[in-house]
């Protein structure tokens, strides 16, 4: 009998084991995905009943079968209450948690919602960039987007350059927490304006095309928007410090208050970075500093925000023969060496645009030191002041003031009094700039005539025939946003908004270094009269020479956009107007510009459409009438308005699919744009007839024609790997003919423009300066919270040199496709390992490591079509790798770093 009733109830144990399965799944952030530790997952029926959250952001509950309501809560977002059917088998689920900040940063900063907003997007979450930044600028780490091609360049810190679908990175619009930062004269960014925002960003999204901006920004290749910490965020310290193999170190630290009480927060940071390059001569001292204080006062947020880094870096300018950095390489590609170069076989780091200098005038016996010919220090703080007003549930507004302020710039090179501009000789032992002999020339007393003595100007004092000049570039740029965002029906919101700038950018250039004169000569400023008074050409280090002018761009534009959203589909449309007032005075030609008033508008918008909870489709499309950008609209340095350039036109249309699922998610998407009318620099050497022996140049529209497909993957077989995969086919191409382009020559000394025609096809010509075919994975594994490790590889083909339109036909004048260089292949590999302390948990250390470049590859990051270098011998314009000038990609390296945070 007592056997029968141990198996009644062993058997009746068993019954109700098999009868309770489990709840679990994982809490994340709506926007970046992150895990959101400690998050309670409680019952509604019965709250002291539930878990938290653990530190991936996952839970379980055990249950036996039946309906239940689960209430998931977190300090800072907005609660939320879940239905859950349970039967016999485990229910997954992923909840995603809104920020109560959420509403502010979708309206603020155009973020867009996966399922939701119809294009194409990734998120960069803040694991990543700690993961993979590796101290290099934050468009590195989007190599792994697809239509997404980031380089290094010269290998400058901040100098790298973006590219997507093949427009460069002056048409990819730049957003720091909802801010346009992309530069009002020109478009470009300068990264190394903000290399330590990485320790105070949240996280950063890539919208490729037309993006979801509201404003008119020139996003035509795509949107990069950064979103950094703020209110919504927990208390959190980290500090870092990282080493690379050149010796170059970066620390940084950065502390977040979440909210302290009385609606008060704030977020500091600061980062310094100093060291070496795997460029010779390459150095980089730079400072970054970041501080946000927000403030809730019933339905408003506030916030305060000021950044800058200010930072002095080495630059390499020049480009040169495949030959001159790598012999082997260069033969291996089919370059005829036998055409002589100066110096050959220097390695990819190879810099000339440095030498070494002993000041002897006052101390024979001076040491001799490097002087770098290319360098860049500048300064540009930006200030912000920005107030969310959640009026209703309706209606919220929000206002945004900015002012940005920066000053300095860059030296490219030795001036040469007598006016035939940079000038250098290069030592053939040793590859460097002969930076001796130009002082020497300034300082030498042993000629015939003595010291460079002209008592027309001194009796005492030296002359400099040879000067360093500095390339200023100093402005002042405010601006304002404002938006209403107002939900009359629950699916429908409505934005109306305005976009406001006034900038004033002065450039100039300014004596730097007088390499051991006393002054230098230069007649540019036409107000002076140097027959009356020839001191007034003389010029001391400080003063301006070359040129003085003031650029002004007022902008006021008007939005609304309409978007229509619910479970099943979303629908958008955005409309824009903008005006733009342009003036410029030309200080030293005692002319100026008339104001004059630029108008464009644009139109987009798309569809996604939700077929199940796995499979959504989306559709977007649009039409840009864009002002030119200030750098563009006048008759080259004049201050004439250029009658032959006209608004750029933008068409586009996008297609896209994605399933998504726990295990397996995809999306694919294809583009067609068409441009037209954008600008470019043309210029052409007039060789004989009437006022030849000179350069001619002029800005001119050029068409083109970019359509792709892109696909991404991630694979999730189990909870600790997951795989990565990404793939982009573009075809880019120019599509414009010219008859007769006029080019001018402006002499400033009598205020002649000489013109010059000149007829050139770029017709179907592959666009340059970003590879047309990428192909990339990434393997993750974590064995064991906390430990990971990486193993990133791209492939990247088609890569078509950049080139100017004056030189790309052959004799016969028929268009010829610039050199295409070969084909390469990345590897890097992170890994880190993330601990607590064993007697305060909270507290964690954190240790990486990453190697760039895995495999030492050797590659070409940049390539100019035909170019002329000097010392580079004259393989003529053969359309070849014998005839391109390039700059390498990075050798391998490697980084470590010890972090602490909490």
């Amino acid at each position: 009998m007592r056997v029968l009733f141990t198996i009644l109830a062993l058997a009746l144990t068993n019954w109700l084991v098999a009868q309770t399965t489990t709840i679990e799944g994982v809490v994340v952030d709506a926007t970046n995905g992150d895990p959101l530790i400690g998050a309670n997952i409680v019952f509604a029926d019965n709250p002291g009943k539930g878990t938290a959250a653990d530190m991936d952001g996952k839970f379980k509950l055990q249950v036996e079968p039946g309906n239940y309501k689960l209430n998931i809560s977190y300090v800072g977002y907005k609660s939320k209450t879940l239905p859950v059917r349970v039967g016999n088998k485990p229910v997954n689920l992923e909840i995603s948690l809104k920020s109560q900040m959420l509403d502010e940063v979708e309206v603020v900063a155009d973020v867009a919602i996966d399922r939701k907003t119809p294009v194409a997007f990734i998120n960069i979450k803040e694991s990543q960039i700690t993961e993979e930044l590796a101290g290099r600028d934050l468009p590195m780490l989007l190599n792994t987007t697809p239509g997404v091609y980031a380089t290094q360049q010269g290998g400058g810190e901040g100098d790298a350059e973006i590219k997507m679908r093949g427009f460069d990175g002056r048409f990819v619009g730049v957003l720091l927490d909802g801010i346009p930062v992309n530069d009002m004269e020109n478009g470009t960014v300068y990264w190394s304006n903000w290399f330590g925002l990485s320790a105070v960003t949240r996280t950063m999204q890539t919208q490729r095309g037309l993006g979801s901006s509201k404003l008119a920004i020139p996003s035509v290749g795509g949107t990069i928007n950064i979103l950094t910490k703020g209110i919504d965020n927990k208390l959190s310290f980290n500090a870092k410090q990282r080493l690379d193999q050149y010796g170059k170190s970066t620390t940084t630290a950065g502390f977040n208050s979440g909210e302290i009480g009385n609606g008060w927060s704030f977020t500091v940071a600061g980062s310094y970075k100093t060291g070496k390059s795997w460029v010779d001569a390459m150095t980089t001292d730079a400072y970054f500093y970041f501080a946000k204080v927000n403030k809730r006062i019933k339905n408003h947020t506030l916030s305060f925000t000021t950044y800058g880094a200010p930072q002095k870096h080495i630059q390499r300018s020049d480009k040169l023969r495949i030959q001159m950095f790598d012999l082997d390489y260069a033969l291996e590609n089919g370059v005829d060496t036998s055409v002589s170069t100066q110096v050959v076989d220097k390695g990819i780091g190879y810099n000339r645009n440095w030498g070494y200098l002993r000041r002897t005038r006052d101390n024979p016996d001076a040491e001799a030191k490097k002087f770098y010919m290319n360098r860049n220090d500048y300064f540009k703080p930006m200030f912000y002041l920005k107030d969310f007003w959640n009026i209703s549930d309706k209606i919220n507004v929000y206002n945004i003031a900015y002012m940005s302020i920066g000053r300095g710039g860059g030296i490219s090179g030795i001036r040469e009094q007598d006016g035939s501009g940079y000038t250098v000789n290069y030592d053939p032992a040793t590859g460097q700039a002969d930076i001796q002999s130009r002082y020497d020339a300034n300082t030498d007393t042993s000629g015939f005539t003595g010291p460079p003595i002209f008592p027309e100007y001194s009796g005492t004092l030296y002359r400099s025939r040879y000067a360093v000049a500095k390339q200023r570039n100093d402005h002042i740029w405010y601006g304002y946003l404002g938006n209403m965002n107002y939900k009359p029906i629950e699916p429908l919101a409505l934005d109306f908004g305005v976009d406001l700038r006034a900038y004033a950018g002065s450039h100039y250039g300014q004596v730097d270094d007088l390499l051991g004169g006393d002054y230098y000569i230069d007649e540019s400023d036409q107000r002076l009269n140097y027959d009356e008074n020839p001191k007034a050409a003389m010029k001391s280090e400080g003063d301006k020479i070359l040129y003085y002018s003031t650029s002004y761009a007022k902008w006021g534009g008007s939005y609304f956009q309409a978007e229509y959203s619910t479970p099943v589909y979303s629908a958008l449309i955005n409309v824009t107007g903008s005006m733009v007032n342009y003036k410029k005075d030309d200080y030293f030609a005692d002319t100026a510009s008339n104001d004059k008033n630029f108008y464009g508008w644009t139109i987009k918008g798309g569809f996604n459409y939700n077929f199940t909870d796995r499979i959504n489709a989306f559709v977007n499309g649009g039409y840009y009438d864009k002002v030119q950008m200030l750098s563009y609209i006048y008759e080259g340095y004049t201050v004439e308005y250029n009658d032959q350039v006209e608004n750029e036109k933008i068409k586009s249309v996008e297609l896209g699919f994605q399933y998504k699922s726990k295990l397996f998610s995809a999306r694919l998407n294809g583009y067609y744009t068409r441009w037209e009318n954008t600008v470019r620099r043309i210029s052409a050497y007039k060789q004989e007839g009437p006022n030849s022996g000179q350069w001619y140049n002029n800005y001119a529209g050029l068409d083109a024609e970019h359509m792709g497909v892109e696909l991404d993957f991630t694979l999730k077989p189990i909870e600790e790997l997951e795989i990565k995969g990404w793939m982009s086919l573009g075809d880019w191409t120019w599509d414009k003919e010219y008859d007769n382009l006029t080019l001018f020559n402006y002499d400033p000394f009598t205020g002649t423009a000489y013109e010059y025609d000149i007829s050139f096809d770029i017709s179907n010509i592959y666009v340059g300066g970003a590879a047309q075919t990428q192909f990339g994975g990434q393997v993750r594994y974590e064995p064991i919270d906390g430990l990971y490790g990486s193993l990133t590889g791209t492939y990247f083909d088609r890569y078509y040199a950049d080139f100017e339109p004056e030189t790309a036909t052959d004799d016969e004048g028929n268009p010829r496709q610039p050199w295409q260089a070969p084909s390469h292949i990345l590897f890097d590999f992170n890994a880190g390992y993330s601990f607590p302390l064993p007697w305060y948990e909270k507290i964690k250390l954190n240790v990486g490591f990453n190697i760039l470049n895995l495999l030492d590859e050797r590659y070409i990051t940049a390539a100019q079509n035909n170019a002329e270098v000097l010392g580079g011998g004259n393989p003529g314009e053969n359309f070849d790798a014998a005839s391109a000038a390039v700059f390498f990609g990075p050798p391998r390296r490697f980084m470590v770093n010890l972090g602490i945070r909490f």
